[in-house]
């Protein structure tokens, strides 16, 4: 885990001081993997500020990984039979107050389906929390057990997207925008266990040997397709290729191979999709694949959550053992064969006020369809500010070349020009 440190930077050339300024961060990384991450936060440009300013700020340090038990998504058909399996009961998330006072704190969270801009659902707790000074600290709240009982509704549909929102509200806090906390869940055809983030990798180099993953399916399906994320490293890929396996129990031999096929590497995140010949699963499987040849393979390592023990090695035929590695190899297992359109998350804009102008294109000048009475903002597509008046029902932009701007009023209400 690393922190974040504060850093200030006194800006005091008047070149500098002017209208639009901008300025950008560059980081110059190693070419042998990915070894040089930077995270920027709290970039603040004000006058007269001191140095060790303190942030009064209540700020989410971690995300939401999952509110289901052991996945990060499973078959919503698979859910919709046993949903009280599957939820988690609590769901635990972090914060820190950076401010130098110890504060009061209030947070609930709702749950919406994707697309729909009204919660289903709104916690019934509502906790009070006493917050450290300059600390971090962590709040729990209850999801499939105590006041709320919550669970997601089954529906017909084959797959399904919620958004839970989790909110803090600190009594002295004077950046109040980032006190939501957004997570999605998603209700796929497949079974996973990692964040499609791949902070590791995880490598075979024995010809022979195996990497399979555990899964439980409460309902007979049909597995159709097994999604590995093969990751591209600072070594030069090969012909490689490997056996996709799937295992009703490690005591026999699989009841599917797929013989050779090739390793296809991806971005991290990415899966590839093997699909396999339809192999009906009840219960407990494991699905993996076995290295064919000496050339490493270097697969996804999530290590954000550890599930070594659902991570099964084998060097030798019939002999198994967990990983001795804490984290989630990135393989799924999937009863889909990947023809599906994408379930987008539609980003549902509550109570916004469109700025409405006409003509557009436009040439000259544009009208507003009301008094706008505010100062408005033009910028160009690459974030320049152009231009900026205190405007009625209309903004002369003859002096402005041909292009796409932005046009921002200053009470935050934009729309593309």
């Amino acid at each position: 885990m690393f922190y974040f440190r504060q850093i200030f930077i006194h800006i005091a050339d008047t070149v500098f001081l002017q209208v639009g300024f901008q300025f950008r961060f560059r980081n110059y990384s190693t070419l042998s993997g990915n070894f040089d991450h930077w995270h920027l936060d709290y970039i603040q440009l004000d006058k007269d500020r001191k140095r060790n300013e303190v942030i009064k700020d209540f700020a989410f340090t971690e995300p939401i990984r999952t509110m289901l038990k052991l996945y990060t998504s499973v078959p919503w058909t698979h859910y919709n039979t046993a949903p009280q399996s599957y939820i988690n009961d609590v769901m635990l998330y972090k914060l820190r107050n950076l401010g130098d006072n110890t504060d009061f704190g209030n947070s609930d969270y709702q749950v919406t389906k994707n697309g729909e801009s009204n919660p289903f659902f709104k916690s019934v707790e509502e906790l009070t929390l006493s917050v450290p000074a300059s600390d971090t600290f962590s709040v729990k709240h209850f999801v499939n057990s105590g006041q709320n009982n919550f669970k997601f509704p089954i529906d017909t549909n084959q797959r399904q997207l919620f958004k839970a929102k989790l909110r803090f509200s600190a009594t002295d806090d004077d950046l109040r925008e980032n006190d939501t906390l957004v997570h999605f869940q998603l209700f796929d055809r497949f079974y996973s266990y990692d964040d499609c983030s791949a902070e590791k990798t995880y490598h075979l180099n024995l010809t022979g040997t195996s990497v399979v993953v555990e899964f439980k399916t409460p309902i007979a399906d049909t597995l159709r397709s097994v999604m590995i994320n093969f990751v591209e490293t600072f070594e030069p890929p090969s012909n490689q290729k490997i056996n996709i396996v799937v295992y009703k129990d490690l005591k026999d031999a699989p009841f599917y191979e797929s013989g050779p096929v090739d390793v296809i590497y991806n971005p991290e995140g990415k899966f590839y999709r093997y699909n396999i010949d339809p192999a009906a699963v009840d219960g407990t499987f494991y699905v993996g694949y076995q290295q064919l040849d000496q050339n490493k393979t270097f697969l996804g390592y999530d290590v954000n959550f550890n599930n070594q023990d659902r991570t099964f090695i084998s060097q030798i035929d019939g002999q198994w053992s967990n990983s001795i590695f804490l984290g989630t190899t990135m393989i799924r297992a999937s009863f889909g064969r990947g023809d599906e359109k994408p379930l987008a998350k539609e980003e549902v804009t509550e109570g916004l006020e469109i700025v409405k102008f006409y003509p557009n294109p436009a040439q000259d000048w544009i009208y507003f369809e009301e008094d706008i009475n505010d100062e408005i903002e033009i910028y160009s597509i690459s974030g320049k500010l152009e231009h900026r008046e205190f405007v009625s029902t209309e903004i002369n932009i003859s002096h402005l070349p041909n292009g796409f701007y932005l046009i921002k009023r200053i009470n935050k209400k934009t729309t593309k020009l």
